[in-house]
């Protein structure tokens, strides 16, 4: 099948990390015999411009044996989420000749896929109208965070969803949390997983007895929760005082400071390795080298890094957030009750518990590898595209 793919945002090089799954994803897609095109489109505020330089045009590059094209927008308005903006200075137009060029150089697309609503679908709801070609939104975020301004911004929102041809959550929670979001206006959303590649299984050496190694990886940002994560990691150390804790993310700016104070008022800071913001190719074996992934976030839509270290075999010990009910199961670790009191305290005593009963860490880990490639691995994730777009060209 032939699939152009609309992401809301995209990896500008091989060193930006921003929406690396998308890339991975296409290239999953392209690597399974599907024709995988990518349009990316980076939508730039007035106020920003000069800080990021405005590139004229589309810039088209073949990468994994797919066609990806960028191009930069302008939004006027502040704010403005519909990207009404972006219509009313008559930018719609360079979308429309990007997707033209596209097609007259490799073919109209089946099926395009939109990856979150802003402006991936409303791109993609633009280009459906021009082409005839049915579209597919799959959301990543929760969009809680992505105030609408105007009574007649929330119709077009739900206008533009309702003529998805199929709707996708990211996790049975969050689906259910959209559908509850745009009504029966919005229409039915299922359930599609992120892919997680399949990485090979980094070897490791076992950590001596009582000197367990945890470890958080993240952005870092408030709702990942690095004050529970350092919390936690304190209370557990009377049962393993010779435990390490790494915390992998960007230490830069306001964030990066919040967490060093955390670690430096902290009674465990001596056993707190900060290490940074990690390279993609970095990141298995960071979590291969871990004893458990702690997860305490408020919200978490999927949680690549729950299923990634599981993929390493790594249990995760993960606060109830809508990816962690669908990513950790039996036997990959612990989900701390919601609404407990003490959360440092209940996570440091799953901890405990998830480290006291592995006794057979190779055999252990393995099964749960195994686990996340049926449910989360390639062949899962090409499948399950495989019907939504079959589901969207009825």
């Amino acid at each position: 099948m032939h699939v152009l793919m609309l992401p809301s945002w995209y990896p500008r090089n091989d060193q930006d990390l921003s929406g690396s799954f998308f890339r991975e994803q296409a290239q999953v897609l392209a690597d399974s015999g599907h024709r995988v095109g990518v349009l990316a489109a980076r939508v730039i505020s007035v106020s920003d411009l000069h800080r990021q330089p405005l590139h004229r045009g589309v810039r088209w590059s073949v990468e994994g044996g797919v066609q990806v094209g960028r191009l930069d927008l302008v939004q006027g308005i502040p704010r403005a989420r519909t990207l009404e903006a972006v219509l009313a200075c008559g930018r719609w137009g360079r979308v429309q000749w990007a997707a033209a060029d596209y097609i007259r150089h490799r073919g109209r697309p089946d099926v395009l896929h939109a990856h979150s609503l802003y402006p991936g679908g409303y791109l993609a709801d633009a280009l459906s109208r021009r082409w005839g070609i049915p579209w597919v939104l799959t959301e990543h975020r929760s969009l809680d965070h992505l105030h609408v301004l105007t009574p007649w911004g929330a119709r077009r929102e739900a206008h533009v969803v309702s003529h998805a041809a199929v709707r996708c959550g990211v996790s049975t929670g969050h689906a259910e949390h959209l559908a509850r979001r745009f009504g029966r206006t919005g229409g039915r959303w299922e359930v599609v997983h992120n892919l997680v590649p399949d990485t090979p299984a980094i070897p490791r050496g076992l950590h001596p007895v009582g000197e367990p190694r945890i470890g958080h990886l993240s952005s870092l940002a408030p709702v990942k929760r690095p004050d529970l994560v350092v919390g936690a990691f304190a209370a557990m150390t009377d049962r393993f005082p010779g435990a390490r804790l790494a915390v992998g993310g960007p230490l830069g700016g306001a964030t990066g400071q919040h967490v060093r104070t955390l670690v430096a008022d902290s009674s465990a800071h001596g056993s707190v390795d900060l290490v940074g913001a990690l390279a993609r190719e970095q990141v298995p074996v960071f979590l291969a080298g871990l004893d458990a992934l702690l997860m305490p976030s408020d919200s978490e839509t999927f949680g690549v890094v729950m299923a990634e270290a599981l993929l390493q075999g790594t249990p995760v010990v993960s606060t109830p957030t809508w990816g962690a009910r669908d990513v950790v199961g039996e036997g990959d670790g612990r989900i701390i009750a919601a609404g407990s009191g003490r959360p440092a305290e209940a996570l440091a005593a799953a901890l405990v518990e998830v480290l006291g009963k592995d006794g057979d860490p190779a055999a252990a880990r393995e099964a749960r590898r195994q686990r996340c490639l049926s449910r989360f691995g390639p062949e899962a994730f090409v499948t399950r595209c495989e019907q939504i777009w079959v589901e969207a060209l009825r």
